[in-house]
């Protein structure tokens, strides 16, 4: 059946023959002969042309991850973002201030406190202009910020 993907023409060189032969032994070695067939059988009738057929979609059908892993700046991002909007708010002279979420639950209510925040984060925020200067800028500016946290992060 791999012989079936491995048609001549789709091939650019040795190199890359060897390569998707590689991963192909990689994916059988990882989930097991019998389900690296199924996953072969299954790409071949869902994809009318051979070229179609990736090892993405190969892993897909085996069931393994194929999706690419984050950057850690994305994660750090994430949590400076959730401050930005749930947690800074300006106290009675104007300064933003890092404070608890209130939030309703059931009957009562309940503080939710900043969570995931790390001291390399508060060095990338510090050095942005601190947060003041993130709370300024949401959500006008939230692009632009994102771009230069992730040269400083």
């Amino acid at each position: 059946m791999v012989r079936e993907l491995l048609a001549s023409n789709m091939v650019e060189s040795d190199a890359a023959l060897r390569y998707r032969l590689n991963e192909f032994a990689n994916i059988a070695q990882e989930v097991g002969e019998e389900k690296f067939q199924f996953a072969i059988q299954r790409c071949l009738q869902i994809y009318s042309k051979r070229w179609e057929v990736t090892i993405a979609a190969i892993r897909r059908e085996a069931g393994l991850d194929c999706s690419p892993t984050k950057p850690p700046y994305v994660e750090a991002w994430e949590v400076v973002t959730r401050i930005v909007r749930y947690h800074l708010k300006p106290n009675a002279n104007g300064q933003v201030e890092i404070e608890p979420r209130i939030r309703r639950v059931g009957e009562g209510f309940r503080a939710e406190a900043p969570a995931g925040l790390t001291l390399e984060i508060q060095r990338a925020v510090d050095s942005m202009g601190g947060w003041p200067s993130l709370y300024e800028s949401w959500p006008a500016f939230w692009g632009a910020r994102q771009t230069h946290f992730r040269e400083i992060y």
